[in-house]
């Protein structure tokens, strides 16, 4: 018997200026607003995963899900810049920024990374965080992890 494959496209929403999108696409779901002044992007190229971003007051927010089962959230606000990156499957990345900081935050393989003005948490397979107004920063992978807090 011969069998057929199908691929599930992903999803892209972009918003600026006071604007929101989203699309859903079979298992692949993303949505971005933006306020006033600001610009959001949010992508699942997977077709099976999530990724929403928010930005207001000046922030831009770039959320990207890239491995299958992951979820990107992003959210900027006051001149912010936010980037989330879930690149492996089962990864969950979180970037919150505010006043002029930026967060970035990658989740690979199973890792969660979380990067906000209030704290960082970076842990599973790979995890990367990162936050500037604090300095703070942190790395997983596997067993082994390093933090500057």
């Amino acid at each position: 018997m011969g069998g057929e494959a199908t691929a599930s496209a992903g999803t892209l929403c972009q918003a600026a200026n006071g604007h929101n999108q989203q699309h859903v696409r079979g298992t692949s779901g993303c949505g971005a607003r933006a306020g006033k002044g600001s610009t959001a992007r949010a992508e699942d190229t997977s077709g099976y995963g999530t990724a929403v971003s928010v930005a207001s007051s000046g922030g831009r927010a770039d959320a990207r899900s890239m491995g299958q089962k992951s979820t990107a959230l992003a959210g900027a606000k006051r001149g912010g810049d936010a980037k989330s990156f879930a690149t492996g499957p089962g990864a969950f990345s979180v970037a919150q920024a505010d006043h002029r900081g930026t967060a970035l935050a990658v989740g690979g393989w199973g890792g969660s990374a979380i990067s906000t003005p209030r704290g960082l948490a970076c842990s599973g397979g790979f995890a990367f965080a990162w936050e500037s107004t604090s300095g703070r920063v942190c790395v997983h992978s596997g067993a082994l992890g390093y933090s500057n807090y």
